[in-house]
């Protein structure tokens, strides 16, 4: 309703606008973390990228990724969703994590 009148109201552009401005900010942050992996570890890297949290339930984003790594020249990228196994994604990524820090990278918890 518009000053009282039903009226209907495109907002595609909109929306397009702001699910391209996410891609974009999701793929700078893959190119950036690309660019520190190592070379060795890079295709790997490339063959096993899972969305994982709120990421993986939007529509079609895992295949935009992978479609903007293939077109800006990255060899066989694979980008999935975890869809209902999000959690469990995230979990892996943090035990991962965990089990590579260094001690001086734990933080002490004070109560």
């Amino acid at each position: 309703m518009v000053a009282g009148k039903p009226r209907t109201i495109d907002i595609a552009a909109a929306l397009l606008e702001a699910c391209e401005a996410l891609v974009s900010q999701i793929m700078d942050a893959v190119k950036a973390l690309i660019s520190r992996t190592s070379s060795d570890s890079v295709v790997e890297l490339l063959q096993q990228m899972v969305l994982t949290d709120g990421g993986s339930q939007i529509r079609s984003l895992a295949e935009n990724l992978q479609r903007r790594l293939t077109d800006e020249g990255y060899e066989h990228p694979c980008v999935l969703p975890a869809a209902e196994r999000y959690r469990e994604f995230v979990a892996i990524g943090a035990l991962k994590a965990a089990r590579s820090a260094r001690e001086n990278q734990w933080q002490q918890m004070v109560k």
